[in-house]
């Protein structure tokens, strides 16, 4: 009897150890899966700590930008506001000369006016400014020289033609080119200079009878009288009288001043 009662003992503790081995294993199990649970979200965080570092630095980065360019208008606003502060102190001086002015006031207007010596002629020559803004100069006493400056250098025109005669007529400009007139006996020769950028060329264009034209001064044209008529032509047209204006000169008198200015009206 016992020997059953051990026997039963024993079986009794060996279904205990069975148990608490059972046990063992389900705690070691369900501890490997909470550890690999918590191995996986301690993953996810790092992840998301990641894009929030990521995202962090963006914004940093984004902040600086702005910060710049918060500069830059900050810098463009000063400047802005120191210009605007000039022109309304511009403003200010012009409106005080403006009212000067027309008190009759001119001191201040006349102090803003200051002459530059470009160039010392050394006698009396015909000056005038053609299209491109050159100032060609003339001397009509021989030998006749006709010049410009050109790359801070003086340009002479060859005029070799024109000082085999004894006198030769400024006859005015038209855009870049210039018209000289020779007079010898009773025949005009007209001459054409033209002023390119770094040259000048001077060429023989027309030649007339002085007996039927009379030369304006100074200006490119010329007139014939016919029949109590007066008919004027550009100094660059041949004598046809389809291409000159007629005008009825019959009562006018000293006509060679309306000449002169025909071509302003």
């Amino acid at each position: 009897m016992q020997r059953g009662n051990s026997r039963g003992k024993l079986e009794t503790e060996q279904l205990m150890n069975a148990d608490e081995k059972n046990t063992v294993r389900d705690e070691q199990r369900r501890s490997g899966e909470q550890k690999s649970e918590l191995m996986n979200e301690n993953q996810i965080l790092r992840s998301e700590n990641s894009d929030l570092i990521r995202e962090n630095n963006r914004l940093k980065n984004q902040n600086e930008e702005i910060r710049d360019k918060y500069a830059e208008i900050e810098k463009l606003n000063s400047r802005l506001s120191s210009e605007n502060k000039q022109c309304i102190l511009q403003h200010s001086k012009l409106k005080t000369i403006l009212q000067d002015s027309s008190l009759g006031d001119l001191q201040r207007v006349k102090q803003m006016l200051i002459f530059n010596e470009f160039e010392t002629l050394e006698k009396h020559l015909i000056c005038k400014s053609i299209s491109n803004g050159r100032i060609i100069y003339f001397d009509n006493k021989k030998p006749f020289t006709l010049s410009a400056f050109m790359n801070g250098n003086r340009k002479k025109a060859d005029l070799k033609e024109l000082n085999e005669e004894h006198k030769c007529l400024f006859s005015g400009t038209i855009e870049n080119i210039v018209y000289l007139t020779t007079i010898t006996n009773k025949t005009a020769t007209v001459f054409r200079a033209t002023f390119e950028e770094t040259s000048v060329t001077c060429e023989q264009i027309n030649k007339m009878h002085t007996s039927e034209v009379s030369f304006s001064k100074y200006q490119p044209m010329y007139s014939v009288d016919r029949k109590g008529k007066r008919i004027i032509y550009m100094i660059q047209d041949k004598l046809n009288k389809a291409q000159g204006i007629m005008y009825d000169i019959s009562e006018i008198k000293f006509i060679s001043q309306h000449v002169e200015f025909v071509h302003r009206y």
